[in-house]
Parts: structure tokens; C-alpha cells; sequence
């Protein structure tokens, strides 16, 4: 493929980086500085058709496969209290058939062609995607058509893919170690912004009292061709794909434009908020981290992003080499963001080894959160966060499906679907950036703290249920 040269390249990049990163003098070694963001352009074409869907083709004539993806403008900050979980079970119902396909045909026409299809949900969108052989992309877009025009929101599909979101959340959230401590730590973090503080999975309980009704308006509100997103990368001509979309997309009736999103901007927090948690399935303590930050696609996101990858991103990171490799003192360390169109999330996590002590985790990470406070990261560090960052955002991009998901997800949030900005606003980010945004957003004024011990649920005397 014509981007295969880009792998090769950013392999050995981030190879020679994480050497230098290693190298015991590497601050007394002459680094050169990263160029600037690499020439790297996609033919990235825009269309609206008449009904609203908004379409974005990604033309690559050497490509043998093509990937579609639909990105629907909703997700679980569109709910209402006592209705949530709505989203995340349409991610479920849009594949129980529609007018010209019965259940589970979607799934059984894709895969038996070389196919593979999925689909995902997230606080601001939910996607359905799949890739094929270049000649099959004219069933795709029947299929995705077809549900979108006529889906089966049968009371009976509802009542089916209620059980099996159910079992679901048994297996994922229930029966799994440390994810309703994580939960609950988003839960308080965003503290009265309801649309982010709920899980995308939602309310079992909601669910089970959710009216048919509500759940059929919720349908007809948010799954139309005007509150959509169609991407496709690949191997296709332009003029033969737009004569299809045309075909299979024009007959669909346009909706009424949906509620305008709420407003969530970033809330102020005077105190510290935090809990200690009893997990059943937890066999070592865990630690969790947690800040409300700005919105995605700000310089103050994309400064704090590239502190989550200075303490957490790869094996050299800082809080990696001590905790992990240097201390023993945790089996795991990670650090993220997770980006909203309102205040958007900051997090830390360590699962803590037989070894260490929570106490010393703890304290290792708020040496490093002074750290990058009072003191600007090195060239070499910078040098090998722009790379990572380069890999991490461009190797993708090199698989069809991908490109289809990345640039639907970019033109739903954001209203451009051009993956190159992000990594132009990451690599404009300077030391000083991101000692400004760590003073500004990550103090412990605002920070929120969930404690995972193993074990029973104490009792509700027990000085472990205190919220600190």
C-alpha cells in the first residue's frame, strides 16, 4: 500500500527514541528536533445530500478493500435521567434486521464475503462499521441503507437485546475486577454533569422500567440520515460510489433536527472528591486518578494529552520505568484522556503488586505530577512524545476501516474529518504548555480519588467506606 512506508519509518523512530530515552546520559546527548507535523495528505472529499446525511470519501485507487462506516450524532450524554442506556442498545437493536433483512443478516452477508463488522458507543457518538474486498462496497451500502431507512424496532428485538445488554453488564461490569471502581471515579469526577458521569452501558434498572415508547422515540430522533455520518476509504471510484450513495441514501426521508446537545462546559470543584471501594474480583489493591479537563481539540487538551503520554506512554515513560520496572512496586500504570465536545477527562490507574504498597504508588505519582509542575520536560522527552504521538495517530490510518471510523468520528464531534489536525495541534505542544495546563487543571482541589480493595463489602462502620 502507499502508505507502508510510513510504518517502516515511524517504527524505527520510535525504536531510536525509546533508546535514547533509556540511554543513562541522555540529557548530555545532542538531539535534534522532531520536524515539523510530516507532508502526509488524504484525498479527503465532502458531500450533503439532499435528506442531510453528510458524506466523506477517502478515494485509494491501490487499495483491494474498502471500509464504510455510519457514525450517528448520539450517545450516552443525549439521555435523560431514568432513560439511560439507550444508545449503547441501539448499538445492539441495529443489528436485529430491517425491512429486506431478517436478524442477523447484516452480520452473516458481511462475514461470509471476507468481511469483518462491528459497531461501537461512547459519550458522543456511536458508529457501525465494516470492511470488505473493494467489489462488495455496493452491499455495504445496502445494508447500512436499509437499517437506517427501516429498521425492526420490534417490541421483541427490544425485549431480546434488553437480555443481552444485561448479560452484558454481568460479565463486563459486574463480574469484572476494578471497572465499578473506574466507574464510580467518572461518576465523581464529573460530579453534577449527568450526561458524562453515567456509564455509556447505563442503568440496568433503567432499562428494565424504560417504556417502549420512549425507546421508540429515541429512535426516531437520533437514527436519520440528517443526524449521520457516512464515511468510506478505499479502493472505489468517486463518481461510481456517489452514484450509489445517491441510489440507496436520496429515498430517505429527512427528519426534523433532534435537541440541540447540551451545553457541559468544564465545572468548577473546590474540594477533593474520592471513596474507597470493596471489589469482590479484585486480587491486588488499585489506585485511580481522576480530573475534569477541557474540551477536546483545545491547545490546554492537547497539552494535558501529551502529559498523559509523558507519564504513561510506553515502557520509558516516567511513571512506567519507576513504579514498574525500576520499583516493582505495580503490575500496571496507565494514563489517558478521553476527549467530549464538553469537559473531558484526565485519569491515572495503577493496579499495585505484592511488592509494592499503595502508599508508595500514591506518592510516586504526586512526585510526578509536582515534577511536571515545576519543571519543563526535556528535549529528548519531547522528542519521543511527538513520535509516539505521530505513531499512535498515523499507523492507523493506514487500514481502510480505520481511516473510515477515524475521519466519521472527527467530522460527528468536530465538523472535520481532516485526522492531521489533531497531530498538528499535538506536535505545536511546547514544555511550557504543558506545565501551564498541569498547574491550571490537575491539582489536588479538583482532583477525584477512588481506593479498589480486595475483598467483602466492610461494614457500614468500617472506617474504609469514609469518603475522603
Amino acid at each position: 500500500m502507499r502508505f507502508s512506508w510510513l510504518l517502516s519509518f515511524l517504527l524505527f523512530a520510535v525504536i531510536i527514541s525509546e533508546a535514547l530515552a533509556e540511554s543513562p546520559s541522555s540529557s548530555a546527548i545532542s538531539v535534534s528536533p522532531v520536524s515539523s507535523t510530516p507532508s502526509f495528505t488524504f484525498p479527503i472529499r465532502e458531500e450533503t445530500l439532499r435528506n442531510g446525511l453528510r458524506v466523506v470519501l477517502l478515494p485509494d485507487a491501490n487499495s483491494p478493500t474498502v471500509g464504510v462506516a455510519v457514525t450517528y450524532d448520539v450517545g450516552s450524554r443525549n439521555e435523560r435521567r431514568g432513560l439511560s442506556g439507550f444508545a449503547h442498545l441501539f448499538e445492539h437493536m441495529m443489528f436485529q434486521g430491517s425491512q429486506h433483512v431478517p436478524r442477523g443478516g447484516h452480520f452473516q452477508l458481511i462475514t461470509q464475503r471476507g468481511g469483518i463488522l462491528n459497531g461501537t458507543t461512547n459519550e458522543e457518538r456511536t458508529n457501525y462499521f465494516q470492511v470488505m474486498p473493494r467489489d462488495e462496497l455496493p452491499l455495504m451500502l445496502w445494508l447500512e441503507a436499509d437499517r437506517m431507512r427501516a429498521l425492526n424496532a420490534s417490541l421483541e428485538n427490544f425485549e431480546n437485546q434488553r437480555a443481552v445488554v444485561k448479560e452484558e453488564y454481568r460479565m463486563r461490569v459486574e463480574n469484572s475486577p476494578y471497572i465499578k471502581g473506574i466507574m464510580r471515579g467518572i461518576e465523581l469526577a464529573f460530579g453534577d454533569c449527568w450526561p458524562y458521569a453515567h456509564p455509556t452501558i447505563g442503568s440496568m434498572q433503567d432499562l428494565d422500567n424504560a417504556p417502549f415508547e420512549e425507546v421508540q422515540k429515541f429512535h426516531r430522533t437520533y437514527y436519520n440520515p440528517s443526524h449521520a455520518v457516512l464515511s468510506i476509504s478505499g479502493g472505489f471510484d468517486e463518481k461510481d460510489v456517489l452514484e450509489l450513495i445517491h441510489r440507496y441514501f436520496d429515498p430517505i426521508s429527512a427528519h426534523p433536527s433532534p435537541p440541540e446537545s447540551p451545553s457541559l462546559p468544564l465545572l468548577s470543584q473546590k474540594e477533593p472528591r474520592g471513596e474507597i471501594i470493596a471489589d469482590l474480583h479484585a486480587t491486588l489493591p488499585g489506585i485511580w486518578w481522576g480530573w475534569s479537563i477541557p474540551t477536546g481539540r483545545t491547545p490546554d487538551y492537547a497539552a494535558l494529552n501529551m502529559a498523559a503520554r509523558l507519564l504513561a506512554d510506553g515502557e520509558s515513560s516516567r511513571l512506567y520505568r519507576r513504579l514498574v520496572r525500576e520499583k516493582g512496586i505495580a503490575v500496571e500504570v496507565d494514563a489517558w484522556v478521553e476527549p467530549h465536545r464538553g469537559a473531558s477527562l484526565f485519569a491515572l490507574w495503577s493496579k499495585i503488586s505484592e511488592k509494592g504498597t499503595l502508599e508508595e504508588v500514591e506518592e510516586i505519582f504526586q512526585e510526578e505530577m509536582i515534577s511536571l509542575a515545576r519543571f519543563l520536560p526535556a528535549d529528548v522527552e519531547m522528542n519521543k512524545l511527538r513520535l509516539r504521538a505521530r505513531s499512535s495517530i498515523l499507523l492507523p490510518l493506514q487500514l481502510d476501516l480505520k481511516r473510515a471510523v477515524r475521519v466519521g468520528d472527527l467530522k460527528t464531534l468536530w465538523n472535520d474529518p481532516n485526522p492531521m489536525k489533531e497531530l498538528e495541534q499535538l506536535e505545536a505542544v511546547t514544555p511550557s504548555d504543558i506545565q501551564k495546563a498541569v498547574v491550571n487543571y490537575l491539582t489536588l482541589r479538583r482532583r477525584t480519588r477512588v481506593e479498589i480493595q480486595p475483598g467483602p463489602k466492610p461494614s457500614e462502620d468500617s472506617e474504609s467506606l469514609q469518603t475522603i
